[in-house]
């Protein structure tokens, strides 16, 4: 059987990313490019993407470098019919991406916390010519999430320079943004750094608050990928915010036949290919909870000397070879995650699938990035 290391690979990728300054708090992952991001490559799967880790930038304080001026300038009031614009007004200086004149990207035009010269409101919006200069809402949910009975929101940040510097590279996540409504008026409140808000549930509790439970993923091919869940809580204290609920491991790449299979790592751990096929909140045990359940497709097959032959074959005379042909019929599964005060934890049933997939896949892949 072929025998590689997944490690040096992922681990190299995983560092690449890093700006080196310290961070807010870090989110327990890294996830994928997002899908809206002007100017990047478009893809297909979420996770088919390569990904990086980055760590969480501090502002430089008030006695920083003013964020530097903009060729043009604008009233802010001309924007005032573009989404979230009541929400991003009041707290920081606004900026806008709009090279064609059609798909406006708009928001702040720094990270918060806002301490810098140029980066409160003042009325005018900054057009800017790079993307990662406006700092732009991917998804924003209103409710009350860190004190019950609290007007506040929260704002997934899309991707943009940190202050006083740049971004590492297009695939590092952005950021979730707390804002508060006191007097009438939105208030920055805190962030979570290093976390993408793209595909999430606004999920009430008993005490009144909300929770968000969101699905993510990572990939480099041809090492290996993985899918998650995690619950979002800004009632947490800072490093235990963020919590995974659920990962399956997914790599079903082509095989990198030229010079040798050997160069397709994923291989060592067999062939895996999972896929989230739906989710739902329902409360299925009747308790007045609601609990998670998540439809998954998944086919896998063990590493064997059988497989290594069935790989050479699948890459005689080709330089890539799609794994995907070498898999048995996949199988539909549910995972079943009760909810409580704070998260959502497996049934026994479900956590006993999840170990046995986890067994079948690589431990740097499961628990890459988990701080929390």
């Amino acid at each position: 059987m072929m025998r590689r290391s997944a490690f040096v690979l992922g681990a190299s990728l995983f560092g690449c990313g890093a700006r080196g300054e310290p961070a807010k708090e870090q989110a327990p992952w890294t996830t994928t490019a997002s899908p809206s991001r002007a100017s990047l490559a478009s893809t297909t799967s979420p996770l088919a993407r390569v990904t990086a880790s980055a760590a969480g930038s501090a502002s430089a304080g008030p006695s920083a470098e003013p964020v530097p001026e903009p060729k043009e300038r604008r009233p802010a009031g001309g924007f005032a019919t573009l989404p979230n614009f009541d929400l991003f007004e009041p707290v920081c200086g606004l900026a806008v991406f709009d090279p064609d004149g059609t798909r406006p990207r708009f928001g702040c035009r720094s990270q918060p916390p806002f301490d810098r010269p140029g980066e409160l409101p003042d009325g005018s919006v900054y057009v800017v010519d790079d993307v990662y200069d406006v700092c732009s809402a991917d998804q924003t949910f209103r409710g009350a999430f860190k004190r019950a009975g609290a007007e506040e929101a929260i704002v997934g940040v899309d991707l943009c320079n940190p202050d006083g510097g740049q971004i590492a590279n297009g695939a590092q996540p952005g950021f979730a943004m707390l804002l508060e409504r006191h007097g009438g008026e939105w208030r920055y409140a805190d962030m979570i750094a290093d976390i993408d808000l793209w595909h999430c549930d606004s999920v009430a509790q008993a005490d009144g608050r909300s929770l968000l439970v969101c699905e993510s993923g990572f990939a480099a091919p041809p090492d290996g990928g993985v899918h998650f869940w995690y619950v979002v809580d800004f009632a947490e204290a800072p490093g235990k915010r963020v919590k995974r609920v659920a990962t399956y491991y997914d790599a079903a790449f082509d095989i990198w036949c030229e010079p040798s299979p050997s160069m397709s790592p994923f291989l060592e751990y067999g062939i895996t290919k999972a896929s989230t096929v739906d989710h739902r909140l329902v409360d299925f045990d009747k308790d007045g909870v609601m609990d998670l359940e998540i439809v998954v497709d998944r086919a896998h097959v063990a590493p064997t000397p059988s497989l290594d032959k069935r790989v050479a074959a699948a890459c005689k005379g080709k330089e890539r070879a799609p794994s995907e042909s070498l898999l048995p019929r996949g199988q539909r599964f549910t995972l079943q995650l009760r909810g409580n005060a704070r998260s959502f934890e497996p049934t026994k049933a479900s956590a006993k699938l999840l170990a046995a997939w986890s067994a079948e896949a690589p431990e740097f892949w499961m628990g890459a990035m988990v701080t929390n």
